[in-house]
């Protein structure tokens, strides 16, 4: 038995995809049954490991649609299993179609990656490994601004209509605490609402 990988690139960007194939041939005089190909994956770099989340392959058996290949998540690997449906007779060979995505989310420290797959239980085939680099940046977020330690956010009160206006909450207190304004003689307490809404202006 023997297995081949072919038209794995050396070099991958983040987000695409590429295509790739394993050829299977039966070069023994008798035919096999129940034959399972596995694949080992590895996207490794900067101490950071890849997971599952972070690979999409999908696989084509002759005649059959294309299917997504279930990763198993290991410490260092993910590992996926390719059952061949029909027996391969004694010469005949097998091609199945890769089609591999290494994602976007993939951490920005996974620098390398490695693809081997193998035949269970025929220890004669030979070990096939392909490696390749990851290159492409990672999607970044953009976070809000943030005021320096040890300053007090700026913050523009509400406008009001008509009475004097609230400049700004208690710094000590609760929520009970609440400022009084005094319109037309009456006593005001400030609705609750407007209160979490100031807190909330003074924490970010």
């Amino acid at each position: 038995m023997t297995l081949d990988l072919n038209n794995v690139p050396s070099t991958v960007t983040r987000g695409e995809t590429f295509e790739s194939r394993m050829t299977i041939t039966n070069i023994t005089k008798q035919s096999i049954d129940g034959l399972q190909i596995g694949i080992a994956l590895e996207l490794s770099g900067d101490g950071t490991h890849a997971k599952s989340k972070d690979f999409v392959v999908r696989y084509t058996l002759p005649g059959r649609s294309p299917r997504t290949l279930t990763l198993t998540d290991t410490e260092a690997l993910l590992l996926g299993t390719v059952d061949l449906p029909d027996p391969l007779r004694a010469g005949e060979k097998v091609v199945i179609g890769l089609s591999v995505t290494v994602e976007t989310s993939t951490p920005s420290g996974v620098t390398s990656g490695s693809i081997n797959p193998w035949v269970f239980r025929i220890p004669a085939t030979a070990d096939v490994v392909r490696t390749f680099k990851i290159v492409g940046a990672t999607p970044t977020t953009t976070a809000e601004p943030t005021s320096a330690p040890g300053t007090t956010p700026v913050t523009t009160p509400p406008a009001t209509t008509g009475g004097p206006q609230v400049a700004s909450l208690p710094k000590t207190g609760g929520a009970t605490a609440l400022p009084l304004l005094l319109s037309g003689g009456v006593l005001v307490v400030v609705g609750g609402t407007a209160l979490v809404t100031a807190r909330r202006r003074r924490t970010h």
